[in-house]
């Protein structure tokens, strides 16, 4: 260590304090025991005796606390008859004893030492910094890049973090909005602010795991965008919600192709012809669309997941278990995005795709799809049950398929988990239809949202304990539908749970 090196000499005596200060004056900074404590000084040492610890002993844990993470080293010298209760405080402040007497150079050794410590943790505490900086700028590269828009929202000073993204998307510099809640509240349309306040309302009282909204948000220009947001909560060591954050993603032009689409279904009754045309070209651009959204989100999630590998791989081992974690979950949440893409380009798809009613002998295709999760019901012993012998139907069989593959993997995947799983498949004749129910024994789930799984992005489980994109059960939904049919779900909390399929025997 240099001069400029600080050492706080706190002891009883002033001829020891005299002595002391003698003794390290010429390699250290000494400072005066009357300055302190002292916020605007950093010390890198406090040398005090049994005395004036037990009258400090709390304004160091302060001063400890208010350094954190950084290393503040304590010496304290002591006489052997007070070994015993000095060392009841080594724990909590005190982190070098010496028992006097002592020569100098034990003593110079130590102090020395204790001070190459502080350097050390300095350093480390420097290179950190660094680190996150660099992690930050590269991460927000990736994340402008992909067009999305964050906002952090701190729900004890309702103050909120606007991303420069965020602001550009609705034609602001950085510097032309302030981090007041109104920011956002005031260019809401008129005619969404109320319902979006009641959401948030709802959601800050009763989280729910896919907090999602879309609303019409006022550009700088005048114009009106759409805006799809999603967001999470972060709560105290007393489990309330402190800090809500969340992404913004302006979804205006897809809206609007949307929109369009559905203006020409509901005018395809009177003009088929006229409009026949027309439709498939608006149906060719969605596509191309839908296409292009999928590759231009994909570009940047593959460099946000290579950027965050290549941070891991380059610093991991010098990374804390908090920024590892940061960067794990970086790239599974990319992973996941991923996966959702896929999913919501298949669902739109399917919107899209024409409906061809064909025989389909159904438990010929229960059978292929439970051979695709062979694996996975060995490893977990599932018992699995077919009530009933082939059967043909007249249905769609792209739809027919995805439903059944939907339905197993959500039973295997909420079922795994329970001690003899099991699956139970049945077929219900009925006069006009059939009905169909895959049945399991896992975790269930409350009849007050027997409607909601049924609806695209919506979840009842973390996505950490039951992986997925929140669209299985919409793409069913939507499946059925296009068949005349209906799907619903019975279940009960830790029960399982039965998902019916009505299908129509004309459609």
């Amino acid at each position: 260590m240099n001069r400029q090196s600080k050492i706080l000499i706190l002891l009883e005596q002033s001829k020891d304090y005299e002595l002391l200060s003698a003794l390290f004056e010429r390699n250290y900074e000494i400072i005066k025991p009357e300055k302190f404590p002292d916020e605007t000084l950093n010390y890198d040492l406090i040398i005090l005796d049994g005395i004036t610890h037990n009258r400090y002993k709390n304004v160091l844990v302060d001063e400890k606390a208010r350094v954190n993470p950084l290393f503040l080293p304590v010496l304290i010298l002591t006489g052997k008859k007070d070994v015993d209760i000095a060392a009841s405080f080594l724990w909590k402040t005190v982190d070098e004893m010496i028992v006097l007497p002592v020569n100098k150079t034990e003593l110079h050794a130590r102090v020395e030492m204790l001070l190459r410590t502080r350097k050390q943790s300095i350093e480390l505490d420097n290179a950190h910094e660094k680190l996150h900086k660099q992690s930050s700028e590269q991460l927000n590269i990736a994340l402008k890049s992909a067009n999305i828009g964050l906002w952090d929202w701190n729900l004890e000073t309702d103050k909120v973090y606007y991303s420069p993204e965020w602001k550009k998307q609705i034609g602001y510099k950085d510097d032309e909005i302030s981090n007041e809640l109104t920011e956002w509240s005031d260019r809401v349309h008129p005619e969404d602010i109320e319902r979006c306040q009641k959401t948030i309302h709802e959601f800050l009282k009763t989280p729910w795991p896919d907090y999602n909204l879309e609303f019409r948000f006022r550009h700088k220009n005048g114009n009106y965008l759409w805006i799809y947001t999603q967001a999470s909560l972060i709560n105290n060591s007393q489990g309330e919600p402190v800090q809500m954050i969340g992404s913004h993603v302006d979804i205006t032009e897809w809206k609007q192709l949307r929109e369009e689409l559905r203006m020409l279904n509901s005018e395809l009754e009177q003009k088929v012809k006229q409009r026949t045309a027309q439709l498939v070209v608006i149906i060719k651009q969605l596509e191309a669309f839908t296409y292009s959204v999928s590759h231009d989100l994909k570009s940047p999630l593959r460099g946000i997941d290579g950027y965050s590998k290549l941070l891991f791989d380059l610093y991991g081992n010098s990374l804390n278990d908090e920024a590892r974690h940061f960067i794990s979950t970086i790239r599974s949440s990319t992973k996941q995005m991923n996966q959702l893409i896929v999913d919501l380009l298949q669902y739109s798809r399917l919107e899209l795709a024409d409906v061809q009613r064909e025989p389909v002998e159904i438990k010929s295709v229960v059978d292929s799809f439970l051979q695709t999760q062979e694996d996975e019901i060995n490893s977990h012993h599932f018992l699995v049950v077919i009530n009933f012998p082939e059967t043909t139907l007249m249905a769609d069989s792209t739809g027919i398929q995805i439903v059944l593959r939907n339905l197993i993997e959500n039973a295997i995947k909420f079922s795994k988990s329970v001690p003899n799983p099991e699956i139970n498949f049945g077929l219900e004749e009925k006069h006009e239809s059939w009905i169909l129910s895959v049945k399991d024994n896992g975790v269930g789930f409350d009849m007050k949202y027997s409607q909601r799984i049924f609806e695209i992005f919506q979840r009842l489980h973390r996505a950490e304990e039951y992986p997925g994109t929140g669209i299985g059960l919409a793409m069913v939904s939507k499946a059925v539908q296009r068949m005349n049919g209906k799907a619903w779900a019975e279940s009960q909390p830790g029960h399982g749970a039965t998902f019916y399929i009505e299908i129509p025997k004309s459609h």
